[in-house]
C-alpha cells in the first residue's frame, strides 16, 4: 500500500506524526510519499511528490492537522479522488475523527482493508460575470 502524507507544520506535533507514518510504513512493508513542503523535517530517504501530484502516488493519503488540512488535502487531490485518513494534531475537528493516540490502530485497519469510506459531497461555485475560478470545487464551504 502507497500512503501519501500532507501535514500541517505548525501544530507542535507534525513532525513525530509524519515521522511515525514514515516508520511504521517502513516497519510494515508499506511504501510513505511525502508532500515536497515534508522532505527536510524527516531524515533518511523518503520519496516526495508534489502536493498536487500526491494523489499519482497514492492509494490513500493521510492528513496530520486538523480540518483545515483535510480541506488542503482535498484542493490538492482536486477531482482525483482517493480516501483521507484524517488525524487531528489539535484540540477539535469535524472532519479529523482520529487522534494521534488511534493512528496506530486506524493505519493497521487501512492496511486490512477493514474500514468504511465516508462519502462527502463537493460543491462547485461559478462566477455569473463569465471569470473562471481558479479552484471551483470547495468541500466545507465557499465564500
Amino acid at each position: 500500500m502507497r500512503l501519501g502524507i500532507i501535514a500541517n507544520l505548525q501544530r507542535p506535533d507534525a513532525i513525530e506524526a509524519v515521522t511515525f507514518v514514515v516508520d511504521w510504513c517502513a516497519r510494515n512493508g508499506h511504501s510513505a510519499i511525502l508532500s515536497e513542503d515534508l522532505k527536510s523535517k524527516i531524515n533518511g530517504e523518503v520519496d516526495i511528490s508534489p502536493r498536487e501530484e500526491l494523489w499519482k502516488h497514492s492509494d490513500i493519503v493521510v492528513s496530520l492537522g486538523g480540518d483545515g488540512t483535510i480541506l488542503a488535502s482535498v484542493r490538492a487531490l482536486g477531482r482525483n479522488t482517493r480516501p483521507i485518513l484524517g488525524v487531528n494534531l489539535g484540540s477539535l475537528g469535524f472532519l479529523t475523527p482520529f487522534t494521534p493516540e488511534q493512528l496506530p490502530e486506524a493505519l493497521e485497519k487501512v492496511a486490512a482493508g477493514s474500514y468504511q469510506l465516508e462519502d462527502r459531497l463537493l460543491l462547485k461555485a461559478e462566477i455569473l460575470n463569465g471569470e473562471t475560478l481558479k479552484a471551483p470545487y470547495s468541500l466545507n464551504d465557499i465564500v
